[in-house]
């Protein structure tokens, strides 16, 4: 189990990606003021991905969303309350879910939506959604946002600051069974 509970931290942001790197597993984010909860699930490498989609990011669930809005991020932990054993991929998804519904109906969270676990782990887009999606990325819209940005330039110290983030990037490393499922 991991417990995270000092998110203003900025250094615990680090040490979630490190420490969660390549896991998956069920994750629990909690209101320490209200004791209100939400339970998710992560696939492989994606629970860093979970905490800041989140908590951050707020692409996630909108209850934890206006909740961190309402209480400041000060009053949430992160808690990964189990650890899936195996690489998550097509065959083995559905046991990860089972897993997570195990969680739901037992914990009984406030904050999930729905009472049952499901996810998006191989869903295809439908052809009228790949059309919108590619017309909102039309080469007009590229232009518009190259002449907004036009003129506009980095200062040195956001150049190196680039630059040595660049640097510093390391080659995943994926497993064989990873691979296979990219």
């Amino acid at each position: 189990m991991y417990i995270y509970e000092n998110l203003s931290d900025n250094t615990l942001k680090t040490r979630v990606l490190n420490e969660t790197r390549n896991l998956s597993g069920i994750y629990l984010i909690l209101n320490k003021v209200t004791l209100d909860y939400y339970i998710g699930s992560a696939s492989t490498g994606k629970l860093y991905a979970k905490f800041i989609n989140d908590l951050f990011n707020f692409n996630g669930s909108k209850i934890v969303k206006n909740a961190v809005k309402k209480y400041n991020i000060s009053s949430f932990a992160f808690i990964v309350l189990e650890l899936f054993p195996e690489i998550v991929n097509k065959e083995n998804n559905k046991r990860l879910l089972d897993l997570e519904d195990f969680y739901l109906k037992s914990l009984l969270p406030n904050y999930n939506i729905l009472t049952e676990a499901c996810a998006s782990f191989g869903y295809k887009h439908s052809e009228i959604t790949r059309l919108n999606m590619q017309a909102n990325y039309s080469e007009e819209r590229r232009m518009a946002i190259g002449i907004f940005n036009e003129g506009k330039s980095l200062s040195t110290s956001a150049i190196k600051f680039i630059r040595q983030a660049a640097l510093n990037l390391t080659k995943p490393l994926y497993s064989a069974e990873a691979t296979k499922n990219m």
